[in-house]
């Protein structure tokens, strides 16, 4: 087995996780319900005003939304209530994205990107680490434009694979916006502003279409490997049919399919299948769920009641029985 992910190592893709820079000076025309043209750069007047037109930023766990401060404190407001009235930024943001994608490694491919919210971050404001949900249909990355706003702290964070990104807002054009993608799936933070007010917009990226990798065509020789390996495996392993190789990124059951896989996953995906067909094999795109079954009892601290929400903190382990 080791010899397979070795192999499937080699697999080369480009692009990576996140992306950031700035876009070019073309100013959003930014109309927001209750308040109108927002300037730019985002002065404290407009940003307090801003605010009072906000609502407490959720977050979702599980299937459900929640609003803690001691997790997320923001501010936002939802995309139907504000527009943009420069006809010239959609076009533009459009050809910024198609760069941005190519970017994390996509080719051959249209991305569409839909305005889902206004975010306002004062003094204090923070957001844990944490995933995006997907929210549209093949959505596949988050795209983060800082509006020019004077503040400092608030860097953006991102992980993934064991490597971290950190981007930093408070010092970037005053009046040039400028932006961070990244696949949805990542987990990424904001970290507490400490002076002044950081003003975004949040994108949802999704992909139109996706044609074959043209990198594959470069990569005859680890796909020859594979396929021999594969073919090997057929042969000695007739009693246990299933060869089992988990990608990097993680996906929910509606987005999974081929063409919407991320990163190096697409390449590495594509390999195996082509590996599959030249040995007579079925290759299956599937999710995976790790069980673990322990013995352990919940922890009744304090003056909570057994009728509480708990949740994973609140149980002490003593012994795991399988996984």
């Amino acid at each position: 087995m080791n010899e397979f992910i070795n192999l499937m190592e080699k697999v080369e893709s480009s692009g990576t996780f996140s992306v950031g820079g700035t876009l070019p000076p073309i100013p959003p025309g930014l109309k927001v319900k209750g308040l109108g043209q927002v300037a730019l750069p985002v002065l404290e007047p407009q940003a307090k005003a801003l605010i009072q037109l906000s609502q407490q930023s959720p977050f979702g766990r599980g299937e459900e939304t929640i609003t803690d401060t001691n997790v997320r404190n923001s501010w936002q407001i939802s995309a139907e209530d504000f527009e943009f009235t420069n006809p010239q930024w959609e076009k533009s943001l459009a050809e910024s994205i198609q760069q941005m994608g190519e970017d994390l490694g996509l080719y051959g491919c249209k991305i569409e990107f839909q305005p889902y919210k206004l975010l306002v971050y004062e003094t204090g404001s923070f957001f844990a680490a944490h995933r995006d949900t997907e929210k549209i249909p093949n959505m596949f990355a988050t795209l983060v434009i800082n509006l020019p706003a004077e503040h400092t702290g608030g860097e953006l964070i991102i992980s993934h694979a064991g490597q971290s990104q950190s981007y930093s807002f408070a010092n970037s054009d005053r009046f040039q916006p400028s932006f961070v993608t990244f696949y949805a799936d990542c987990y990424h933070e904001v970290k507490p502003i400490t002076s002044g007010y950081r003003v975004c917009l949040i994108y949802n990226l999704s992909i139109a279409n996706r044609e074959k990798q043209p990198l594959l065509a470069q990569q005859a020789e680890v796909m020859e490997d594979i396929s021999h390996f594969i073919q090997k495996w057929v042969g000695e392993n007739r009693e246990n049919p299933f060869l089992t190789y988990l990608l990097e990124h993680s996906y929910t059951e509606q987005n999974l399919t081929l063409a919407n896989l991320k990163l190096g996953d697409f390449a590495k995906a594509s390999v195996l299948l082509n590996a599959a067909e030249r040995n007579d094999c079925q290759a299956f795109l599937c999710l995976v769920t790790y069980y673990q079954t322990s013995y352990g009892e919940m922890s009744y601290y304090g003056k909570r009641s057994r009728d509480d929400n708990w949740d994973e903190s609140d149980f002490e382990e003593y012994e795991t029985f399988s996984r």
